[in-house]
This record gives C-alpha cells, structure tokens and sequence, in this order.
C-alpha cells in the first residue's frame, strides 16, 4: 500500500495566518502566509485507487504532512519562499514562439541579459526546440548552440538548461549551468538519470508524449 496527500482548501494572507495558529491549517512548504485546511488522502492498493478528502487536523499521517509542511529547500543556490520567474533563451532557429530570434551567441546573451534586467530569477538556456514536429539536433550542434550562451551568463545569474541529452548536460553543466531541464523527464537519454545524479544538480521533469516529432500524431 503507498499514501499520498495532496493539500486542499488554499488560504492567503492574515486568515491564513490566523488557521495556522489556531492548528486548523497546515503552512504549505513552511510559508506563514500559505495554508491549506484539507487534505485529500490518495491510497493506492495494487492497482486500485482510492481518495478521502479530511481536513487537516484530522490527518494522521505525520510524516506525509511534514513533506508537505516543511520548508522547501533552495533549488540552483535559489530559495524558495516566494514565487520565481524563469526567463525563457532559446537559442534556436525553430522554436515554437520565437525560433531564429536569437541566431547567435551574443544575441542569447543579451536577451538573457535583458530578461534577468527585467527580474527573472532562472535562466533557462535551450538549443533543440521540442515544439510539435521538430527534428532532433544533432549533440555537437546543441552544445554548441547552447554552451557558449551558458558561459557568458552563468558568472552572475542562475542558469537552467532544457536538454534532453546526457552529453549536452555534462558541457553545459561544465559551462555554469546550475539546473537540468529536461522536457523527456530523463527518459529520452538512459544515461541522463546517472549523469544529474552523480553531478547532484536540481532537475526539472517535465512529460512529453515519444517524440517532438511525432507526440501531436495522437496525444
């Protein structure tokens, strides 16, 4: 049997405050002025699933609820007790929203430049587009495209690289890069679980149906 708990019942502010001093709410990743006053109780049995909404002080799951209820820890050197934005760098000539804008290195640097200007905490440096019927990149042309956009921004700014590549990873990790995104949560390359867990860095697993390729032919 395995429990999960998936907090209910969201308040902010002072009433949030005010539930979690009366023990009738817990604080959501430690955050005094995030509560949830339920939580839902996700039980998987083999394969069957069932689900109990409770609220929170007649949880009985302590060390669920302390998963929940603890600070978060930093992610890339950053802390995490309020929202962070992500600016978006990709270094591509086909991406989905911007594909060929920035052609080179130097126009990545200085569109990382202008967004960290503008407040973006992470960096997030891409050079193969996953956009719906995108080809694959060649490894050597996504280090190159993406290592040198690293290089110039990693010395002040927390980067991020969206690769689904082991090797890609290894250089841009050498290059500064500080977290792996990885659109294929680490299932495209059988090599990228073992390389971000040896090099210990914060990863973000994201799903993608097989292929860019072919993951819009029937989603």
């Amino acid at each position: 049997m395995s429990l999960y708990l998936r907090p209910l019942g969201l308040v902010f502010g002072a009433d949030a405050r005010g539930l979690i001093a009366s023990g009738q709410a817990g604080a959501l990743g430690g955050l005094p002025h995030i509560a949830f006053t339920h939580v839902e109780e996700i039980t998987r049995i083999g394969g069957t699933i069932s689900r109990e909404a409770k609220r929170f002080e007649n949880c009985q799951h302590a060390d669920q609820l302390d998963l929940i209820t603890r600070p978060r820890a930093g992610f890339g050197g950053i802390e995490l007790s309020t929202c962070r934005i992500m600016g978006i760098v990709n270094v591509t000539p086909d991406s989905f929203s911007d594909g060929g804008k920035l052609a080179n290195a130097e126009a990545g640097i200085a569109h990382g430049l202008s967004l960290a200007a503008q407040g973006a905490d992470i960096l997030d440096v891409g050079g193969e587009s996953t956009r719906p019927g995108s080809d694959t990149v060649e490894i050597d042309e996504e280090i190159a495209r993406v290592v040198p956009v690293i290089s110039g921004l990693s010395q002040n700014h927390v980067i991020s690289c969206d690769t689904r590549k082991s090797a890609v990873m290894v250089q841009a990790m050498l290059a500064g890069a500080k977290i792996i995104n990885d659109v294929s949560a680490l299932g495209f390359d059988e090599r990228s679980a073992g390389v971000v867990g040896f090099a210990g860095v914060p990863v973000v697993l994201m799903h993608a149906q097989g292929e860019p390729k072919t993951m819009q032919l029937n989603p």
